[in-house]
């Protein structure tokens, strides 16, 4: 029971909607972690969980790590990709970086990626169309779903 302005108030009567769904996002988090790890946190599982120990450390835990991410690319193919119209440098950056972090040279590239560095879906196609006709990467395209891009080697390149 907690005290407020003088009134008592449950548990269940005390906490907002929004507190009640942030709790139970944590003990679903909490608990798909130790269903596929079998870890236990806080002790025994019938412990009480409360996310306010992890608050302070899950606020700032990439900060570091995001400010010092850099990107290595060739710079001739950042010449030859740069001299293409539109947003073609900033997909095809995109798509390399999308492919250094899965391990491959194919990927499938989401608007919603391109969205988070402001190219719109248009922009994408038409990006896209620019860097296949150059020779820079192959797509394949499927009606209503993400393209799925290879980028390809020297080799290729008309351009």
């Amino acid at each position: 029971m907690g005290r407020e302005n003088g009134v008592v108030r449950t548990r269940e009567e005390g906490i907002s909607k929004y507190e009640q769904q942030e709790s139970q996002a944590f003990h679903a988090l909490i608990n798909a972690s130790r269903l596929a790890f079998g870890e236990t946190f806080g002790g025994s599982e019938d412990a009480p969980l409360s996310p306010a120990p992890l608050r302070g450390l899950t606020k700032t835990a990439g900060r570091a790590s995001r400010r010092a991410s850099f990107l290595r690319m060739p710079w001739g193919m950042v010449e030859r990709v740069g001299r293409l119209p539109g947003k073609a440098l900033l997909l095809y950056t995109i798509m390399w970086r999308q492919g250094l972090m899965e391990g491959g040279r194919t990927v499938m590239l989401t608007s919603q990626a391109c969205l988070r560095c402001g190219i719109t879906r248009h922009q994408k196609t038409l990006a896209l169309a620019e860097l296949e006709a150059h020779g820079y990467v192959q797509v394949e395209r499927h009606h209503g779903r993400n393209p799925v891009v290879t980028l390809l080697d020297e080799s290729h390149w008309t351009s």
